[in-house]
């Protein structure tokens, strides 16, 4: 025990009385990460939706006065008049006019629609390799964690990463997790049927 000093702030018997750490636990909840888990997969697939459904509302523009509506409504509308007024050069002339703009509106918004689905697909398969790749990170983390564990001790640090993986994977499509012995898991995809 040391002896008080002018370098020191310690009074006789103070050395070596503090806490001792006899081990580091985890501590959470499986229902709220079964509840958390749940709903970020439900979120995720209404942002999804919500995204695509913005972009094709702007894609189509309606109701507006430059929509393919009112372009179809103007088509007819000049038929109309030329039916009136069938010997008419200005009447065919806008008739013409008016197929052609409705034909390259349609034209455009078809483009479009193929480019959203396009870029819907690239996103799939920009998904697939992230759910991939996390499936292989949980792989290797639930083996080290089963290892550890096994071993005697308790890997924390390595569940906590399974855990953050799986909250993440969570947002890419609905899973189920079962435990297993030494704190593994096997985990499948939740079968929404049933």
């Amino acid at each position: 025990q040391g002896m008080p000093s002018l370098n020191t702030v310690a009074e006789p018997g103070q050395l070596g009385t503090g806490a001792q750490i006899a081990s580091i636990e985890r501590i959470r909840d499986s229902f709220v990460d079964y509840q958390i888990r749940t709903e970020n997969s439900t979120l995720s697939q209404y942002d999804t939706r919500s995204t695509f459904l913005a972009n094709i509302e702007a894609i189509i523009n309606e109701p507006s006065n430059t929509g393919v509506a009112s372009l179809i409504g103007k088509f007819f509308d000049s038929w109309q008049e030329l039916s009136k007024k069938p010997n008419s050069s200005n009447a065919r002339t806008v008739v013409v006019q008016q197929s052609a703009a409705l034909t390259d509106a349609l034209n455009h918004t078809a483009l479009q629609l193929n480019k959203l689905q396009e870029n819907a697909q690239n996103l799939i398969k920009t998904n697939v390799t992230d759910v991939n790749s996390m499936l292989n990170q949980i792989d290797v983390l639930n083996r080290e964690i089963v290892s550890v564990k096994s071993a005697g001790n308790m890997p924390n640090d390595l569940m906590d990463k399974r855990d953050n993986i799986l909250d993440e994977l969570s947002g890419k499509f609905n899973i189920t997790i079962e435990k297993s012995s030494f704190e593994g898991i096997n985990l499948r995809p939740t079968d929404d049927n049933g």
